[in-house]
């Protein structure tokens, strides 16, 4: 949870940490990496224009029939999930924070919800509560952090299409992975 946390409120200090599995020698050696992990950085240029740097080789092993792929092409495939999975976690796409007013029982992240808002108000809240949180974290404001939470948690009942754990239920489970015991 921490390094999920981490690359999504605080991307800048993450995109440098090698995290990125490189199996491939050639690959490697291609990319300028010493190791077997590479950082997000060293797969994508985000100073320039955000050039993806394998994308010409990813894009020919996927255009290959699944017969005709090499081992270099089935890493190069891995890399490429492993990058977008990097990826979708800093965008948010993993964040299903927000009940979604569309009808369903669906979940959201923030953007999501957001598009999805029913009034002005509803939009303001959802596009600046995850900054005000991520904002908190960074500053180590705790107080506001569990205004945050429970202005979140207050919204999550209030729009939910569906009676959400108890607070003794999600005490339980809170202990459960407190203590450790697998």
């Amino acid at each position: 949870m921490q390094v999920f946390l981490g690359l999504y409120f605080d991307f800048n200090n993450w995109k440098d940490v090698p995290l990125i599995r490189i199996a491939n020698s050639d690959i490697q050696r291609k990319l300028g990496i010493s190791c077997k992990f590479a950082s997000f950085t060293d797969l994508v240029n985000l100073t320039g224009n955000g050039t993806y740097k394998i994308s010409g080789e990813v894009n020919e092993a996927y255009s290959k029939a699944p017969s005709e792929r090499s081992k270099t092409d089935k890493e190069l495939m891995k890399i490429d999930e492993r990058v977008n999975i990097v990826y979708m976690i800093y965008k948010g796409d993993f964040m299903k924070l927000f009940p979604l007013k569309d009808g369903t029982h669906n979940w959201g992240s923030p953007l999501e919800a957001v598009q999805k808002a029913s009034g002005k108000e509803d939009s303001v809240y959802l596009s600046s509560i995850v900054p005000v949180l991520s904002e908190a974290l960074q500053t180590n404001n705790l107080a506001t952090v569990r205004q945050v939470s429970e202005s979140i948690a207050g919204y999550q009942k209030r729009f939910s299409q569906y009676s959400l754990p108890s607070e003794s239920k999600t005490n339980a489970e809170l202990l459960y992975y407190k203590l450790g015991i697998f």
